[in-house]
């Protein structure tokens, strides 16, 4: 079988006939495919090509036409370039993406997550370098045409090849002298029909071939004014030239004689009716790159069901349907980008130094794109991650027993023990965890979008270039591959911004912004309700502004706001009513008024003294929720009704016990982590977690000065870098941040919180106030002869130095401020504020301490000689049996020491465990194993988790080394393993 197609050109006149041919054309590849497809042979035209092949030639003969009338009309090579690629290749893109991505993923026979991993996968996009590759894994392995994909695409590479070889011949100045062009096509017409030709080799050589077909629709075009004066006898010689050949046999030489002008003395006419083929637009490209695959789907599905006819005309539909929506979305829109030579850029700048500014449509949507395409890429390597305690414990088991039992699951009391979204949105792609990341993938493009348009509302161009840029950290995406509610989360939240800014900004009041508004806001409150406070009360206070704005002697006062105030009121509305129903659902069936429990448990985390209001293992620990749960209120699980109650009340209990002063320290070490990151998040994913944060806030805080100072001078309206609108809606995030900030202290800290719950808030604003500081700057280029320049220039009137100079101070104070507190920063159990503990191993005899680097001063008491010295405690069998039997949950090495040094300070100890053999033990996370010293004579506790591979299960030591000048004197007081009863503490506390 031969498969053969061609790409067109863009016809140069709607008044001509190449619309209908080019579609006839592309009609005829499709049905001669069909039969190939559906295991026939191919029909022929007198044996010389099938029907498909004929038809390649005449694209080809076409092709070489109107590019050579391209070229002539405007030599110039980068604009003939950038045409030519603005034909190929974005329809291309997308059609190699989405028939890989999309319809492959779709059909293949093997395990979703197998095939889009395998290298065949990858390797069909090679197609976008030329590359062609017609396999994908277990796509159509049993269609009687078996594993071909677009058997189409082969012809592409011949075609650009052309297009390189006439742009060469242009820029060597071959196309100026037509006869010299024309003599070279002649010589290579006299080597092709001598040596390739299919009459004397026997064998189609179908590159060589097709750019004869190709140069001799050039050649035509060089001499259209020849041939159009009397084009009879034209037709007459080069008829007779062609029937002469045919008769002794060469058929192919008669079809490369004859064709071209034929086909394209035909097209250059207007025919009636014809003419107008192109009235809807250009669907040939599109039948070309998309017949092959369609063609393929319909057979796998309906054949031989639906035989030849009832399969090849569905295939026609589906493709001409989908070429003309590739016409009118893809190439259409490629095609505005076209270069005109009237208003040749690169010329411009050559001739009248035109400034080169970032602000270009085109320039704009590449932030998005690689935004879009990188998140992309994070994802699908994610894909076969494993899935995250949460959702295999909680989430994916209440999607399953939803897919189970039906919406009579929102009966039991399983169905309240999360969000609904948290296993509705599973359940929707059957709690397949692969398929639930694929389509986390839709809402990171969304987010992607929402993010880019909100941000160009408030800042413009700038801020949303600034905004994909903050958006490429893998903090957000790293929640994409899992089967997290974070991506529903910012998926809601994003939309939300952006139809709030549609509303504050533009003063949009539509139907479609207002439910766009309640739309997104509801998913927001159904897959993490953190706003499930701030929408009533929003919503309360819009409606108190409206009657306030009715009595009449008041509506003059905020009259800018009085017709924006009215939508977002309905949005909040709307928004609460599906959040509204499912309390009351919940209230009158199980008594519990919310949407969902878990408010305790973070409570209860949050204010944990042993934790420090954060993730237990940063400090090498566990979770006692479920013991504190198990004792208070005798529930099997902390999501409980009973469970999520005994988790607040026991926070409140400890919330209420904290001395003002304690508090006052215990949520300043929460605000800092949660502004700055945490130390452990930070060791596990690098430092640019808290960099970024720093620069964010810095920003922030630079740019509400800027703005303040400026106000304050009144800026001009001319000079003003942004609108009341767009301060008000900056002034609205930030107030979302800080209530959002507030909100969360008192709960569970750990990194994924911080950044899923507050960046939403800091890009956008980071974005606008990088937009107001660089207002000033404008980024400028010129060319002009040979020569280019690039540079910073600010407006007139405007100075250049002070939006440099803050821009440089806030990097300069990001990375002092992260060394700064990267040195002096450490994690390590309070010994004053770590709740209630219980002894059960005491060490406190001297002779069981071996010390290294140090010279003994008496009883427990050393002088470091070698810095680092070594504190070793010995553990016999009769201590790990008894810690072995003791069965503890969280347990606490506590040394006590005194260290007086000699002026110079100590560095931080580390700690380990020895077994006898030899080896050395430590957990992989080290931050809890380093603690802070003091040389200041007084006795310390130093204290560290005795879990994991500090747990001493063999005899052996508890070994400190101690980073301290030589000369420092170290008394020891004892050791103890001690276990933490704040659980039980906390139980007790709460009233039944």
């Amino acid at each position: 079988m031969t498969i053969t197609t061609q790409a067109p050109a863009q016809s140069t006149d709607t008044g001509n006939n190449f619309d209908a041919i080019r579609i006839v054309a592309a009609t005829m590849v499709l049905v001669s495919h069909h039969f190939a497809l559906t295991g026939q042979m191919e029909p022929t035209f007198f044996g010389v090509h099938s029907l498909g092949g004929l038809a390649v030639t005449i694209f080809f003969v076409i092709s070489g036409y109107l590019v050579t009338a391209s070229w002539q009309r405007d030599p110039n090579l980068w604009r003939f370039a950038l045409r030519r690629f603005l034909r190929i290749w974005p329809a291309l893109t997308v059609v190699l993406v989405l028939t890989a991505y999309g319809l492959g993923a779709w059909v293949t026979e093997l395990p979703l997550l197998e095939y889009l991993r395998h290298g065949a996968t990858t390797n069909y996009l090679h197609g976008l370098w030329m590359q062609i590759h017609f396999v994908l894994p277990g796509v159509f392995a049993h269609n009687p045409y078996p594993l071909g994909v677009n058997g189409s695409l082969w012809t592409i590479p011949i075609e650009v090849r052309c297009y390189v070889a006439l742009g060469l011949a242009g820029l060597l100045g071959l196309l100026k002298y037509r006869p010299v062009f024309l003599l070279g096509i002649a010589l290579f017409m006299v080597w092709f029909l001598s040596s390739s030709n299919a009459d004397v080799t026997g064998a189609v050589h179908y590159g060589r071939e097709l750019s004869a077909f190709f140069l001799a629709g050039a050649a035509l075009q060089c001499g259209e004014s020849h041939w159009n004066r009397r084009p009879a006898l034209w037709a007459a010689v080069l008829g007779a030239a062609c029937v002469a050949t045919w008769a002794i046999g060469w058929r192919h030489t008669a079809l490369l004689i004859g064709l071209p002008f034929f086909i394209l003395y035909a097209g250059t006419r207007a025919t009636p009716f014809i003419r107008r083929a192109g009235r809807w637009g250009d669907p040939s490209y599109g039948i070309y790159l998309l017949a092959f695959p369609i063609q393929q789907t319909v057979i796998l599905y309906l054949w031989p069901e639906a035989g030849f006819a009832g399969t090849m005309a569905l295939a026609l539909a589906l493709t001409v349907a989908l070429a003309y929506v590739s016409w009118h979305l893809i190439e259409k829109q490629a095609l505005k980008f076209k270069p005109s030579s009237k208003k040749s850029t690169l010329q411009a700048l050559r001739t009248h130094k035109l400034a080169i500014r970032l602000k270009q449509q085109s320039a704009h949507l590449l932030w998005p794109l690689l935004a879009a395409m990188v998140g992309l890429r994070f994802i699908i390597t994610g894909l076969d991650a494993p899935v995250l305690p949460d959702p295999a414990n909680t989430y994916l088991p209440a999607a399953r027993a939803f897919l189970e039992q039906g919406w009579s699951f929102l009966l039991t009391p399983q169905s309240y023990y999360v969000a609904p979204l948290a296993y509705l949105w599973p359940a929707l792609w059957g709690a397949d965890p692969t398929w639930i990341r694929i389509a986390n993938m839709g809402l990171w493009i969304g987010c992607v979008v929402f993010l880019w348009r909100t941000c160009h509302m408030l800042g413009g161009a700038r801020a949303s270039a600034f905004a994909m840029l903050l958006l490429l950290s893998p903090e957000l995406v790293r929640y994409f591959p899992t089967e997290m509610t974070e991506p529903l989360y910012l998926f809601g939240i994003f939309g939300w911004m952006h139809a709030m800014g549609r509303i504050l900004i533009q003063g949009e009041r539509s139907t479609a912004v207002v439910m766009q508004a309640a739309f997104m806001l509801a998913v927001t409150l159904l897959s993490r309700p953190v706003l499930q406070l701030v929408a009533p009360v929003a919503f309360l206070a819009c409606l108190g502004c409206m009657v306030y704005w009715s009595i009449p002697k008041n509506k003059a006062i905020g009259s800018d706001w009085q017709q924006q105030v009215p939508a977002v009121a309905w949005s909040l509305g709307l928004a609460l009513a599906l959040p509204l129903a499912l309390v009351i659902k919940n209230g009158v069936l199980f008594g519990f008024w919310s949407l969902g429990t878990g408010s305790g448990i973070g409570l209860y985390l949050g204010t944990h003294p042993l934790y420090q209001g954060a993730e237990p293992e940063f400090l090498g620990f566990g979770f006692d929720i479920n013991t504190m749960v198990a004792v208070a209120a005798q529930a099997d699980s902390p999501l409980s009704l009973a469970g999520d109650r005994a988790a607040r009340q026991a926070a409140i209990w400890h919330i209420q016990s904290m001395p003002l002063a304690d508090a006052l320290a215990f949520f300043g070490r929460k605000l800092w982590w949660w502004l700055a990151h945490h130390p452990a998040p930070i060791e596990t994913f690098g430092g640019s977690l808290r960099k970024l944060r720093f620069f964010e806030l810095l920003v922030i805080l630079t740019s509400i000065t800027w703005l303040a100072h400026g106000w304050r001078r009144r800026f001009k309206p001319t000079h003003s870098p942004v609108s009341p609108r767009q301060l008000a809606f900056a002034a609205f995030l930030l107030a979302m941040f800080l209530v959002m900030l507030a909100q969360l202290l008192p709960v569970l800290y750990n990194s994924r919180y911080s950044s899923g719950l507050l960046d939403p808030w800091l890009i956008p604003l980071t974005a606008f106030g990088l937009a107001s500081l660089t207002a000033s700057i404008q980024f400028r280029g010129a060319l002009q002869n040979d020569c280019w320049s690039v540079g910073l220039v600010s407006g007139p009137g405007v100075r250049i130095w002070p939006a440099i100079t803050a821009l440089g101070l806030i990097l300069l104070a990001t990375f002092a401020g992260y060394k700064f507190a990267h040195k002096h920063e450490s994690i390590a159990v309070d010994p004053l504020h770590m709740g209630q503990t219980l002894s059960y191993l005491d060490i406190s005899e001297a002779s069981r301490v071996e010390t290294y680097g140090m010279d003994s001063q008496g009883t427990s008491t050393w002088a470091i000689t070698k810095s680092p010295a070594v504190l070793e405690m010995r553990l016999d069998a009769k201590d790990i049996q008894h810690v072995t039997d003791a069965n503890l949950f969280n347990a606490l090495w506590e040394t006590q020491v005194a260290l007086q040094g000699n002026g110079k300070r100590c560095g931080k100890a580390e700690v380990a465990y020895h077994i006898a053999d030899g080896r050395f033990m430590q957990p992989g996370h080290k931050l809890p194993l380093l603690l802070p010293l003091q040389a200041d004579g007084a006795f310390r506790r130093l204290l560290t988790h005795a879990n994991h591979e500090l747990r001493p299960r063999e005899p052996g030591s508890l070994r400190i080394v101690l980073h301290c000048p030589v000369g420092t004197i170290v008394t020891w007081r004892g050791t103890r393993l001690l276990e933490s009863r704040h659980a039980w503490d906390a139980a007790a506390h709460i009233p039944h």
